[in-house]
C-alpha cells in the first residue's frame, strides 16, 4: 500500500521511474470510443430535478400517439448539468424521441437535428439504482484516462419500455467527448 501510494505522489509529479508502468484505473463497466449519427428528434426542454423525465416522457409518447406521431428509434434524455454542482431547480435537460425526418412536433414540442460527434459509451443492464450509478463517475474516468474530454452532455437511451421486466432494461449511458486539448463539441 505503502509503495502504491509512494508511486502516486511520484505520478502526480511527473517524477515516475522509468521501469513503473502507470497505473490504470480499474473500471467495472465496458466503455466504447465510437461515433454517434446525428438524428432528427421531437424533444421538450425542461429545468428542474431529473426525476421529472419519466413523467415528462410518458407524455410525449401519449401526445405523439394522438398525433399518429410513430417513434423510429428508443427514447432518449440529454443531461445538461451535474446535480452534485448544480442546484436541483436550475438542472436543464430535455426529453427525445427520434422521428422520421420531416414530421411535424405535436403542439408543444419541437422537432430538431441533434448534432452526431465522437462519444464514450457503456451500456446497463437492469434498473438504474444507486448500486449501478458509479457508472457515472467511471465514464467521466475513462474519457480522461483515454486522452479524452468531455465536449457536451450525457445522453441516456433508453432501450426498454415499461411493460417488461426491469432486469431486462438495457440503457446506454453516452458523453460527447473530444481529444483533450481540442476545441469545439455539441452544446446546448
Amino acid at each position: 500500500m505503502r509503495k502504491l501510494l509512494i508511486l502516486t505522489c511520484l505520478a502526480l509529479v511527473g517524477a515516475v521511474a522509468a521501469d513503473v508502468a502507470p497505473l490504470e484505473p480499474a473500471f467495472t463497466h465496458e466503455f466504447i470510443i465510437t461515433e454517434l449519427e446525428p438524428i432528427y428528434a421531437v424533444i421538450e426542454m425542461h429545468s428542474g430535478s431529473y426525476g421529472g423525465y419519466s413523467f415528462a416522457l410518458e407524455d410525449m409518447f401519449d401526445d405523439l400517439a394522438a398525433d399518429a406521431v410513430a417513434p423510429v428509434g428508443p427514447p432518449f434524455g440529454v443531461y445538461y448539468d451535474d446535480p452534485a454542482v448544480t442546484p436541483e431547480d436550475e438542472l436543464e435537460w430535455l426529453v427525445g424521441i427520434p422521428v422520421e425526418e420531416g414530421v411535424a412536433a405535436p403542439a408543444g414540442y419541437e422537432t430538431q437535428w441533434l448534432e452526431g460527434g465522437t462519444v464514450v459509451k457503456t451500456t446497463l443492464y437492469g434498473e438504474i439504482d444507486f448500486e449501478n450509478t458509479t457508472v457515472y463517475d467511471e465514464i467521466y474516468e475513462y474519457i480522461v484516462a483515454n486522452g479524452y474530454m468531455p465536449a457536451g452532455p450525457l445522453v441516456e437511451v433508453y432501450r426498454w419500455d415499461p411493460d417488461i421486466d426491469p432486469e431486462d432494461y438495457e440503457t446506454d449511458i453516452i458523453v460527447f467527448v473530444e481529444k483533450a486539448g481540442a476545441v469545439g463539441g455539441p452544446g446546448r
